[in-house]
């Protein structure tokens, strides 16, 4: 039996997509780059494919193979955007099949088996070993998608004040003296991790900041 292809994106889907792609575009494309610059090394096109069909598995979504399989067929290598058009197959496939609400929770549940725990909808950390030794706080932004900025900025907010309340009363952190974490939202929007309280470095997409800075601005204000 020939496999027909799904026939949104419309209207809804369609808008749907946009707003994945707004999201998740960059990200997605970051997490498969190795899969294209094995390709461009040893020029094994199905391979590429095959390696972009396991990053379903990743996503926890391999029902969704065929359809992206589909997709990636009308893809030539020859094309010069096609690793542009293989990311947008990889999301349309999204979009066509699962709620925003569900690739946000498919993003929560896969950054909990990385080992961050969750601050707020809009933060996660894990504890890290710094290269000089000692320990730090990594940061991490999970997928969401919030109706406003607003409600993102609020969000953050509440981790942090939720981060500065873990690292007070859990005597285990003791000797964590810095927050850290690196996203390109620190480079397109520096303002606002600056405003935050963080020091950001536009270049690496540093955001850092120290222990005492956390308890001052984010801390139960009678028990720094």
């Amino acid at each position: 039996m020939e496999f027909k292809e799904p026939q949104p994106p419309e209207n809804d889907v369609r808008k749907k997509f946009i707003e994945i792609r707004r999201r998740l575009f960059e990200k997605t494309l970051h997490e498969i780059s190795p899969y294209f610059n094995f390709y461009r090394e040893k020029g094994d096109y199905e391979k590429l494919k095959k390696l972009l069909l396991e990053y379903l598995d990743e996503k926890g979504v391999p029902e969704l193979k065929d359809q992206l399989s589909f997709k990636l067929s009308a893809i030539s290598p020859a094309d010069d955007k096609m690793d542009q058009k293989m990311v947008d197959a990889i999301l349309e496939v999204l979009a066509e099949n699962l709620t925003l609400e569900e690739i946000e929770e498919g993003s929560k549940q896969s950054i909990a088996e990385k080992g961050y725990k969750l601050l707020s909808r809009a933060l996660s950390y894990q504890i890290t070993n710094q290269h000089g030794g000692g320990r730090e706080v990594n940061l991490h932004i999970p997928t969401n998608f919030f109706n406003t900025s607003r409600e993102a900025i609020q969000s953050i907010q509440e981790g942090l004040r939720n981060l500065a309340i873990v690292l007070k009363n859990d005597a285990d952190l003791a000797d964590i003296k810095e927050i850290f974490g690196v996203s390109k939202l620190v480079i397109n929007n520096p303002r606002l991790f600056k405003s935050l309280g963080f020091e950001v470095d536009t270049e690496s997409g540093n955001a850092l900041m120290s222990r005492e800075r956390l308890l001052d601005l984010y801390g139960p204000k009678d028990e720094k």
